[in-house]
């Protein structure tokens, strides 16, 4: 049977052939899911500080920022170069097999090192305000999450640099304890001798460089320069004799022969 639909309406229509258009309506389909936002579980105090000085093997100094740099002259965009200390370290808190058992070793060393530091210093009454938020990271001993401890997280990934600096200034201090403690020629007389250089450290107040020296008699110099002596750096100097003071010849008007 036909029906004339002539002064119907489009819904009418429609309607005549979907008797049913008024029945439940269905839920139309989507293939995107609906999915909670996970937690962090954080990271165990261990794993944190082995992770730092897994950066720190890896850069073998401290990186505060990823560096770029342009892998050629036709490049059209620069490359990651070197990672930061922090996005190592991160990395590997993430991927935990990355970490050796020389890190976590080295990471027990780094914590109880710098905690033994900071409490050293506090006794002295010689904190500073970093120093202090360095203090309240070694005390943790839950865990450190992404989000809440960035701050902190960003302060362990420096710290096995420090500690490996500190070191550093330990074994040549204790190398300079070894001298004699005699000195050499009387004070204003030009003298000459071989040295090798076993620390050298700049002066901001100053602008200067000042070294410390080995002579082959085992007697300890001293004296400001401009450059920056690597330790080990053999030199013969020549220089004028200062002064005497704990243990060591102090020169001045220094120059390299």
């Amino acid at each position: 049977m036909f029906v004339d639909v002539t002064n119907m309406t489009a819904r009418e229509v429609q309607r005549l052939g979907h008797e049913d258009d008024e029945g439940p309506v269905q839920p139309k389909w989507s293939s995107r899911r609906k999915v909670s936002p996970s937690i962090h579980s954080g990271y165990s105090v261990s794993d944190v500080w082995a992770a730092a000085c897994h950066a720190q093997r890896i850069n073998g100094v401290y990186v505060k920022q990823d560096h770029f740099e342009w892998p050629s002259e036709t490049a059209t965009a620069m490359a990651l170069s070197r990672k930061s200390n922090r996005n190592i370290m991160i990395e590997a808190l993430e991927n935990t097999f990355m970490i050796t058992d020389e890190d976590r070793a080295a990471g027990e060393q780094c914590l109880k090192f710098i905690s033994n530091d900071m409490t050293f210093r506090a006794l002295q009454n010689k904190l500073t305000d970093f120093d202090r938020s360095v203090m309240k990271i070694t005390a943790v001993t839950d865990r450190f999450f992404p989000q809440a401890h960035r701050l902190e997280l960003a302060t362990v990934a420096c710290l096995p640099n420090s500690h490996a600096r500190a070191l550093k200034r330990i074994e040549e201090q204790d190398r300079l304890n070894q001298t004699t403690g005699a000195y050499i020629g009387t004070v204003g007389t030009r003298i000459t001798v071989n040295i090798e250089v076993v620390r050298c450290m700049f002066s901001q107040k100053w602008n200067r460089w000042y070294a410390s020296g080995i002579t082959e008699s085992n007697e300890q110099i001293f004296f400001a320069n401009r450059e920056n002596y690597t330790p080990g750096t053999r030199l013969t100097v020549q220089g004028t004799v200062k002064a005497h003071r704990d243990g060591q010849t102090q020169l001045s008007r220094v120059r390299m022969l």
